[in-house]
């Protein structure tokens, strides 16, 4: 029996090949040992206090990719210099998350997502700056109540593995490019840029997203980047349109 080795042929046994070899390198010569992942923040002095007060709304409008949905964050009151607020997507009224944020540093208690469906989740943030996700509490992050004209921060999450001398950095840099109006409120300018480290070579870096915070609240105003905005919708204040 005679076999033609056609382009198409050549190509399937070529995956084949390769997904093989996936497999033998993963049982075979998969590295032992444990990864380690922890945060290092600059430090930084807050600059102001977290204005929130009990019963206020925020609405929060996040796209991407032409996909829209919307995000109530109520601050539901103030307890021993820490304000509780709890989010619930419009979307699924049933999913919330609930934080208590410190008043004076605005670092945050422990996050508990839960549902109508009797499903609770306890989430102890290593480094709250780089959740980064869809509902937890994007609106407002304890480097905000730090932010002033010239400040520039720091955050990076570092992975090692103790077996490869692997070490990965990410790291997010903030920067304060002035005061500017948005959407009818004043507002910090923060420019976002983000950069990869592995075993401390410059992998990929580049401009992330850009970051409006109200300067009174220090909550965010507006989020902007290639991929996906955040914006203020309905407020306790005025917001142009």
């Amino acid at each position: 029996m005679k076999i033609e080795f056609t382009t198409k042929n050549t190509v399937i046994l070529s995956i084949a090949v390769f997904v093989l070899l996936l497999i033998v390198g993963y049982v075979f010569l998969k590295p032992t040992g444990k990864f380690e992942t922890y945060f290092v923040d600059d430090k930084f002095t807050p600059v102001s206090d977290l204005k929130l007060k009990a019963g206020e709304a925020y609405v929060y409008r996040y796209t991407i990719e032409n996909q829209s949905s919307d995000i109530e964050y109520l601050v539901n009151g103030i307890l021993d210099n820490c304000t509780q607020v709890t989010g619930t997507s419009l979307m699924n009224k049933s999913i919330k998350v609930m934080t208590c944020f410190d008043i004076k540093n605005g670092q945050p208690d422990k996050i508990v997502l839960s549902n109508d469906f009797g499903v609770r989740r306890e989430v102890t943030p290593a480094n709250f700056s780089f959740l980064q996700s869809w509902m937890f509490f994007d609106f407002f992050q304890p480097w905000m109540l730090g932010a002033k004209e010239g400040f520039v921060w720091n955050s990076s999450r570092i992975i090692e593995h103790e077996n490869l001398k692997v070490k990965t950095v990410f790291m997010r840099t903030y920067e304060v490019k002035g005061v500017e109006t948005k959407n009818g409120r004043e507002a910090y300018k923060v420019d976002v840029y983000f950069k990869e480290l592995y075993n401390d070579v410059t992998r990929n870096n580049g401009y992330e997203g850009t970051i409006w915070i109200d300067k009174e609240k220090r909550v965010l105003i507006s989020y902007s980047s290639v991929l996906s905005k955040i914006d203020l919708v309905k407020a306790p204040f005025a917001l142009a349109k």
